[in-house]
């Protein structure tokens, strides 16, 4: 999704629910950004999982493990500073995993836009919302 975003807010959040699957067995929900107009894809996504432990060097953030056997899961996530190169990325959402907060550490901003995986299969069903909030 690289539509809706603008120097008018500097805060997103993007609410993801009703995700269904092509198979029915356990997937994590993987976000990456488009930073400055360029899909991030190289291993420099730090994050803090649930248990405030250290990932580093991933190629993506990894949001949240979905049951997926029962489909009809959600996530939300929130882009904070997404106008500059500080920008980060915190989370709520799925089974196992949760993200505390995410960065990625050569980032020249503003966030443009970001990509929704799984770690394996296809989302067959699902609403994504993107709101901004206004700076004021």
């Amino acid at each position: 999704i690289t539509s809706g975003f603008s120097s008018s807010y500097d805060t997103y959040m993007i609410d993801v629910t009703g995700v269904a699957k092509n198979v029915a067995r356990d997937a994590n929900v993987e976000l990456q950004i488009y930073d400055n107009g360029t899909l991030l894809t190289g291993a420099n996504y730090d994050f803090k999982d649930e248990s405030a432990a250290n990932v580093n060097g991933a190629n993506e953030f990894t949001i949240g493990e979905f049951d997926l056997a029962s489909n009809d899961n959600g996530v939300n996530f929130t882009i904070r500073n997404a106008n500059d190169a500080t920008w980060y990325v915190e989370s709520m959402g799925g089974r196992r995993i949760f993200m505390l907060g995410g960065w990625y550490d050569q980032s020249t901003g503003p966030v443009t836009g970001f990509r929704l995986l799984l770690s394996r299969d296809d989302m067959t069903g699902g609403t994504i919302r993107l709101y901004g909030v206004k700076n004021s």
